[in-house]
């Protein structure tokens, strides 16, 4: 796996428009992204989506314990401009991930996404209180990655 850091340019990557108009659209942006994903049909989906997307600097993980192995070894979580983490995985789940994270990395600007089959309010409401940047139900939709990429852009 490969990962996408800064490149000492001073430039932090962040989501950028290959246009200089204002209002490029997701699919014209360049991003780094994790996927900490268990279900490989989810996790395809997913790739699949991004690629669309023109997100192809993807790193995957297939739990919790894989995604913060992969975030020591690309040296922390600003290596990605996203975390798209599952809530329910073996080993460690997205909220553990979250909490990892925070207490390793507590300045980091990287945006940490809960996914997850279960699409409550209670569920949705209970991670934006624990500090996720969004939260996106399965299954996955083009229309829910574009909002969240348009909202946060």
């Amino acid at each position: 796996e490969e990962c996408y850091g800064d490149k000492g340019d001073g430039d932090s990557g962040k989501l950028t428009a290959k246009s200089s108009k204002d209002t490029a659209s997701a699919q014209e942006r360049q991003c780094r992204v994790m996927i900490a994903e268990d279900n490989p049909i989810n996790m395809k989906v997913a790739l699949g989506i991004l690629k669309r997307m023109g997100c192809n600097n993807v790193v995957t993980a297939e739990d919790g314990v894989a995604a913060m192995e992969e975030l020591r070894a690309c040296g922390g979580p600003d290596a990605f401009d996203i975390i798209l983490t599952d809530l329910h995985m073996p080993r460690m789940g997205g909220m553990e991930v979250l909490r990892e994270i925070r207490k390793q990395w507590p300045h980091t600007r990287a945006r940490i996404i809960a996914v997850t089959a279960d699409a409550f309010e209670e569920t949705r409401e209970a991670c934006l209180r624990a500090s996720f940047s969004h939260w996106i139900a399965k299954p996955f939709r083009l229309e829910d990655f574009s909002k969240m990429l348009s909202e946060e852009a």
